[in-house]
């Protein structure tokens, strides 16, 4: 059954994220719930990614983006719609997707493309299988993370970011409290047993 893309993500994310690409903001206005998570946490700053991987997303830099963190089988193929969505009023918007299993990003890169996205993998990138500079003028329109340990560094440069686990019944959802912390505003799916706490925190 084709449900609507948004309708399985939380309605107030949507609004949230859909102005953020509007209009190009990058801060929040007041305080917000992810504010006061903020200053009740007090987390280590995440580690920088290596020179290396900060140069190629350097290269994306100045585009409006948001991370889809923790994807699962099955979440892709909705986020792989809403991000054409997003495209649709934005074009230059990049999707950055970091897969649970990192051994799985050959698949999300090309559940990706079968939506009609132009992605690649960052690993293809590092080993100049792709020129980055090149691919970001090509029209790339998603970077699928084969990396572990950069979440938390690619939230904080995103404009907003989507947690996963959260789209599909029997997992629960992932760490929203490590989206929140970026200060951007995080979207969800309604599956966040798990998470239940932080969940109502963000409403």
């Amino acid at each position: 059954v084709d449900v609507p893309v948004w309708g399985e993500i939380e309605i107030t994310a949507k609004a949230m994220l859909e102005w953020q690409i509007e209009l190009g903001a990058t801060e929040a206005i007041g305080e917000t719930p992810v504010d006061r998570y903020a200053a009740a946490a007090d987390p280590a700053p995440a580690a920088p990614p290596s020179a290396d991987v900060a140069a190629t997303l350097e290269t994306f830099d100045g585009r409006p983006s948001w991370v889809a963190g923790s994807t699962h089988r099955g979440e892709e193929s909705i986020l792989a719609r809403a991000h054409r969505r997003v495209l649709a009023v934005r074009p230059e918007a990049m999707l950055l997707m970091v897969p649970r299993h990192p051994e799985r990003a050959a698949e999300a890169e090309q559940t990706l493309r079968n939506a009609g996205l132009e992605a690649v993998c960052l690993s293809r990138l590092e080993t100049g299988a792709m020129e980055p500079t090149q691919s970001q003028n090509k029209g790339l329109a998603a970077l699928v993370v084969d990396r572990l340990g950069l979440l938390s560094a690619l939230y904080g440069r995103a404009h907003a970011s989507f947690v996963g686990g959260s789209l599909i019944d029997g997992i629960g959802g992932h760490n929203l409290i490590e989206a929140a912390l970026a200060g951007r505003p995080v979207l969800t799916g309604p599956y966040t047993e798990d998470q239940n706490e932080a969940a109502a925190g963000l409403e």
